[in-house]
């Protein structure tokens, strides 16, 4: 019986135990699946699966190397909490429920991995951010052209940021739109790449503004965006704006031009520190080369920067007072007007369309010898023949170290400026010139061709060579001569045998021949195309060596003066003598008239006797007319020179003539020949 009770008793306690398993709901929590994304894509975890007594607490907890505070994590004590990783990589969620005491939990895996797609046009300011840790793929891929429109900007929020583009794709920044990658603390851009597998067509900046520095682009340029002719792996269009300096920049491979400006943009800074990659890295209109600095990297093996000319313009530059080219070489095709001064650099290559030239209207061209190395070249592009340099109004020349080459075939006539002869370098004014330690070779027409504008003039020619000019190397006028070149001038005339070094006409009003002729060298010669006249008291002297050839019927007049104090001095010397001859063997030329003081010694006086020279009664290569005044000259001289092939008289003797400048007389070693009238004729004797 007892045993019954016991029995009876656990059975009842049994029972209850039971009864109260059987009411209990357990904890169950489910995280959900896991789960795959993107960076910035929002994600829900889904914890609705999960089972437990009423009023169970909810508690998500994560776990990730990136912080919370960034990846807003939002709804976390709910089932369906959500969150936007910002980067690539694993988040772990652990979802924890609590009832009575006692808690379960249950972890979902979300995997973040790839590239963010874009393409289209943006509707809301768009910030890339690092996404992808790894530097060596993508954060952003562009599958169609990106278009930021008006009032809507493009920047780069981080250092590292990999934009890869799709083949045909580029990035287009409207008028009112913004690409940026400024960091506005450091004042520097954050580095950022542009890439692509294949290539892409680059950026285009359509009216836009553009801030890039510390930017990698590479593989651009391999087709144009619509309504642009040409393909650049960046593209400025006409009224486009750069922020700040363009500065720091990479190309690599571009297909095309790596830097394209269509026309007139504004630009707060420079283009400066760049590399580029293509043959030809930059396109831009003349005036925008204000902007490019030396400090670029240009490849090894590039033809030449391009720089697109307005021949109906004269460029200047309210902002600047100097353009500069900087040791690299540039292409120009067509005829620049410029009425600002342009500094050039050692180094420097200006390569010149067929046809072309350049005008200084106002400043200077001025090459900076004591920058850079090797000569500043200028050439037509391929060999070309071009026009030349050329300077008129207020414009002037300061050329050193440089070559100039092929020039001088055709005229300047484009509408804001005419020559009248071909030449390599032609001066229409009477501003600064300056050619020194200069080459100028193979001209169509003149070395240098100066008009003979009347005022003041500084002229300097030194230590250059001229070679294979078609006409004389220098063309010049009486007035200017005296100041054209030196006694110690040091340039080399390497000339045709029938062309004349130096030419020199008349001017545009009387001016008396003054000043010092040096010898040329050799057998290089003057050609005088005028009458050489002395009517006031100014000096005028021939170096030893110095070879005058005068044009048919031209003359030499030395007029007396009544305050007769200078004179005319022609001293050469045995190894160096004065020659004075016709320019052709065919044309006799008028001969040489002395009235005033002279000393002559060592001289040959050749092929004159064409004309009656002034007051003479017969031609004759020499009239010595001299007076009652001027005889008394003491210094007068006329002595062992050759006086030969006179169409008259050798020489023509009045009787002031004294003994020491009397041809006649035996002591002064004079030699007579070959005169087809007689070697004298005597006046009053």
């Amino acid at each position: 019986m007892k045993n019954y009770l016991i029995l009876s008793v656990i059975l009842i306690l049994f029972t209850i135990a039971c009864k109260k398993d059987d009411n209990e709901v357990l904890l169950e929590p489910n995280a959900g699946k896991d789960q795959v994304t993107v960076p910035f894509e929002l994600v829900t975890l889904d914890g609705t699966a999960t089972k437990g007594p009423e009023g169970y607490s909810i508690e998500w907890i994560y776990e990730g190397s990136v912080p919370e505070a960034e990846i807003n994590f939002q709804n976390e004590n709910t089932l369906s909490p959500d969150f936007t990783p910002p980067v690539n990589g694993t988040y772990f969620f652990t979802l924890k429920i609590s009832s009575g005491g006692n808690s379960a939990s249950d972890q979902v895996k979300i995997e973040t991995s790839g590239a963010i797609v874009l393409g289209g046009t943006i509707d809301e300011n768009l910030e890339l951010k690092n996404v992808e840790p790894d530097p060596s793929k993508s954060d952003y891929i562009i599958t169609s052209d990106l278009i930021v429109p008006s009032d809507k900007l493009m920047s780069v929020m981080e250092d590292g940021i990999v934009i890869e583009v799709m083949e045909n794709t580029g990035i287009v920044i409207q008028e009112g739109g913004m690409l940026s990658n400024y960091n506005v603390s450091y004042d520097e851009g954050y580095n950022t790449v542009f890439k692509s597998s294949t290539s892409w067509k680059g950026i285009l900046i359509d009216g836009g503004t553009i801030t890039l520095q510390d930017a990698r682009i590479e593989n651009a340029g391999d087709s144009n965006f619509e309504n642009h002719t040409e393909a650049a792996a960046l593209v400025l269009a006409a009224n486009s704006t750069i922020a700040k300096d363009f500065s720091n920049n990479v190309f690599v491979n571009s297909s095309a031009i790596d830097f394209l400006v269509e026309g007139a943009v504004t630009i707060n800074g420079y283009f400066t520190d760049n590399t580029l990659s293509y043959t030809v890295p930059i396109k831009v209109p003349f005036n925008f080369i204000t902007y490019i600095d030396g400090d670029n990297t240009y490849p090894v093996d590039y033809d030449y920067i391009f720089l697109k000319v307005n021949e109906a313009v004269i460029e200047n530059h309210p902002e600047y007072e100097i353009f500069k080219l900087y040791g690299e070489k540039y292409y120009l095709d067509g005829t620049l007007h410029l009425a600002e001064s342009i500094y050039i650099t050692l180094g420097t290559h200006v390569l010149m369309k067929e046809g072309a030239g350049i005008v200084i209207f106002d400043g200077s061209l001025v090459v900076q010898d004591w920058i850079g190395e090797g000569q500043v070249i200028f050439e037509g592009i391929s060999s070309a023949n071009w026009i030349g340099l050329a300077s008129t109004d207020e414009g002037s020349f300061n050329l050193k170290s440089s070559l100039i080459n092929n020039a001088g075939y055709g005229l300047f006539n484009t509408g804001l400026f005419q020559s009248e002869q071909p030449a390599s370098i032609y001066q229409d004014n009477n501003k600064i010139f300056r050619f020194m330690n200069c080459e100028l070779k193979n001209s169509g027409g003149y070395g240098i061709y100066y008009t003979g504008e009347t005022g003041d003039y500084i002229y300097t020619l030194e230590n250059n060579t001229f070679e294979n000019t078609a006409l004389p190397a220098i063309r010049t006028t009486v007035r200017a001569m005296g100041y054209t070149l030196k006694s110690e001038h040091g340039n080399t005339f390497i000339m045709n045998v029938t062309t004349a070094a130096v030419l020199i006409e008349e001017d545009n009003q009387f001016y008396d021949v003054q000043g010092t002729w040096p010898a040329l060298g050799g057998s290089s010669y003057y050609l005088v195309n005028t009458d050489l006249l002395r009517e006031t008291d100014v000096p005028f002297k021939l170096d030893p060596g110095v070879i005058l050839k005068f044009a048919a019927d031209k003359s030499f007049i030395w007029e007396y003066n009544f305050n007769d104090i200078f004179a005319f001095r022609a001293m050469g010397t045995s190894e160096n003598p004065i020659i004075f001859d016709s320019e052709s063997e065919n044309e006799k030329w008028g001969g040489m008239k002395l009235s005033g003081h002279f000393e002559m010694a060592h001289c040959q006086i050749k092929n004159a006797g064409s004309i009656l020279l002034p007051d003479a009664p017969v031609a004759g290569n020499v009239f010595i007319a001299l007076n009652a005044q001027s005889s008394s000259y003491p210094f007068l001289k006329f002595q062992d020179n050759v006086v030969n092939g006179s169409e008259g008289y050798g020489a023509i003797i009045n009787d002031y003539v004294t003994p020491p400048s009397d041809p006649s007389n035996p002591d002064n070693n004079n030699v007579f020949s070959n005169n087809n009238l007689g070697d004298y004729y005597f006046i009053n004797k």
